[in-house]
């Protein structure tokens, strides 16, 4: 989706995503910038179309751990240029051309959280569906992938933010 017309949604996630942050930006996140809620995402792939109205889980991992970062519920979506006036904190990576985002006011919070069965994740529209596990390298988990809406239902929903 590219439109930097904004829309509004509230209801039921229409789909849930994982987005895959580089462990030592999220080091670096949690240490110098842990006051910044998770209002935004930026990325210079394109999103997905459906990404307004669904659910954006960050995640990280290193050395065999795994990491939820946070839970951003889209209300908006398009040109990071052309972020409305409802973001109301900086961009930490500002060369990106795409946001997905929601108003900073009902950002939850930034912040490690450990998850060993995030591993298991399914990902049923990557590589013939796969598990966080399976990749091989970081730039196998970049971009937006959606995840197997049980697994969110089992280990998601309830960690909060």
């Amino acid at each position: 989706m590219h439109s930097s017309k904004i829309r509004k949604y509230s209801g039921i996630s229409m789909a849930h995503y994982l987005h895959y942050h580089k462990y030592s930006h999220v080091v670096d996140r949690t240490t110098n910038n842990s006051d910044l809620p998770f209002d935004k995402i930026t990325t210079d792939m394109s999103l997905p179309k459906d990404i307004v109205g669904s659910t954006i889980w960050g995640f990280t991992g290193s050395k065999g751990k795994w990491y939820v970062l946070g839970r951003l519920d889209v209300t908006w979506a398009g040109l990071v240029a052309e972020v409305p006036d409802f973001i109301e904190t900086k961009f930490l990576f500002e060369k990106q051309k795409f946001t997905s985002c929601c108003p900073t006011v009902s950002a939850g919070n930034y912040r490690m959280v450990e998850l060993d069965e995030l591993a298991y994740a399914f990902l049923p529209d990557w590589g013939g569906g796969k598990q966080i596990r399976d990749f091989n390298s970081n730039q196998e988990r970049t971009g937006m992938k959606r995840v197997d809406i049980e697994f969110v239902e089992e280990q998601l929903l309830d960690i909060k933010f």
